[in-house]
């Protein structure tokens, strides 16, 4: 790790790809893909995440498509049968300080999907509180 990659390769992207290796493993995949021109380099001109809507799109495509649970992919989770807890405890924090959260009617999808993006429950009861919204509305189901 060089001195700066810290702040270089920060979250960007609408799922906020963080890590020097992601920024390279995004682009190889986007060029699989054939969705990113060969002359993009993330890793190389990283703020170009930041920059285009299209690049931060894109990046989320590749963190929905790769990062993985048990062997699952984050779209493969979300398409699961969801199982709402009628309650479920968390400590504030990952390390067990900050005291408990309990939260009512948890979606177990959203849940692994927030802890595996953000690397623990952050802002869980804000999330589920959108994604009840989002689901009652049926946005999205001319895409099923």
């Amino acid at each position: 790790m060089r001195q700066g990659d810290g702040y270089n390769f920060r979250g960007r992207g609408l799922l906020h790809l963080t890590f020097k290796d992601n920024y390279h493993a995004c682009t190889r995949y986007l060029h699989n893909q054939g969705w990113l021109s060969s002359d993009i380099d993330f890793e190389a001109q990283p703020q170009l995440v930041t920059d285009s809507g299209v690049y931060a799109l894109l990046s989320a495509v590749w963190v929905w498509n790769t990062y993985r649970i048990n062997e699952q992919n984050l779209y493969n989770i979300a398409e699961n049968q969801d199982i709402i807890h009628a309650q479920y405890s968390f400590t504030k924090n990952r390390n067990g300080t900050g005291g408990t959260i309990t939260l009512n009617n948890v979606s177990q999808n959203l849940r692994l999907i927030t802890e595996r993006i953000n690397g623990w429950y952050n802002n869980l009861a804000e999330r589920q509180q959108t994604y009840t919204r989002i689901k009652n509305a049926e946005i999205f189901k001319d895409f099923e």
